[in-house]
């Protein structure tokens, strides 16, 4: 899916007052949660778009991993009953509705619950709030709305390419991971150049536009560096703390999703 570059106006719920820990509260203006099914095997796969996350059950009892991804927060009925489904923590599921969170990442139970940023382009840079859970066979996935930078995740599970079909879900789960990290390097070097460009300019010929973008350089330069730098706890996180959770051959590939980090934050 293409991302969008039209920019949306973040709202987080207003806090109720004494409130019980976990609980949903609705987004203002949040769109319509659709739900995308990716179940598959070392010999096959299967995708589909439904409306009832009970037709869930169906793709877990069949196929060895079920990626659910939901598009859009809207509907609080259904983050619930698929919260319901997969045993997932009250409070990770406050935390899917309260965007803007930091990056992280907190093992609860059976399933391990990560947040990452991904970057919008525009003219500046944004970032969305990605909302990633993995347990036995399945990965979550909530984003503010559709269009995203998973695609090459998708393609490789439709034509078997990779390692991906053949692994657990906690594989899966680090694809995602590191198609979220590998989109912020050309989005780097596209300011890296923009930079360059308008270093000549302050040189040569500032104008009161000149000002402008350096501004707005500098906040786009930010968000990168607030979406990117608390992975590197999160990455530390999963590796320390998720015991079973992770494959020795997850643990390798996140190693290298740390070093893409640091590389990154340096760069920053």
């Amino acid at each position: 899916m293409a991302r969008s570059n039209k920019r949306k106006k973040r709202s987080s719920p207003i806090p109720t007052p004494y409130a019980p820990p976990g609980t949903l509260i609705p987004l203002p203006n949040a769109a319509h949660s659709d739900i995308q099914v990716f179940a598959y095997g070392p010999s096959d796969f299967y995708e589909a778009s439904i409306s009832d996350p009970a037709e869930i059950a169906a793709y877990r009892e069949k196929w060895p991993v079920t990626w659910i991804n939901v598009n859009g927060l809207g509907n609080i009925g259904t983050i619930q009953e698929l919260g319901r489904i997969f045993g997932l923590h009250g409070l990770a599921l406050e935390d899917v509705l309260t965007l803007q969170q930091r990056p992280k990442a907190e093992q609860y139970g059976d399933h391990l619950f990560l947040v990452v940023r991904m970057l919008e382009s525009g003219p500046g840079i944004e970032t969305e709030q990605l909302s990633i859970f993995t347990g036995p066979g399945f990965v979550l996935t909530l984003q503010e709305h559709p269009g995203d930078c998973l695609d090459p995740i998708r393609k490789r599970i439709r034509e078997g390419r990779g390692n991906v079909r053949t692994m657990e879900a906690d594989y899966l789960a680090y694809c995602l991971l590191d198609a979220v990290i590998d989109a912020y390097f050309p989005a780097l070097d596209t300011l890296s150049d923009r930079i360059d460009d308008i270093e000549v300019e302050v040189l040569d010929c500032p104008t009161a536009d000149t000002v402008a973008r350096i501004h707005q350089f500098k906040r786009s330069l930010l968000a990168m560096r607030r979406a990117a730098a608390p992975l590197r706890e999160a990455i530390n996180t999963m590796l320390r703390d998720a015991g079973p959770f992770l494959s020795e051959i997850t643990r390798v590939h996140l190693r290298d999703c740390y070093d893409h980090i640091i590389h990154i934050v340096e760069m920053v």
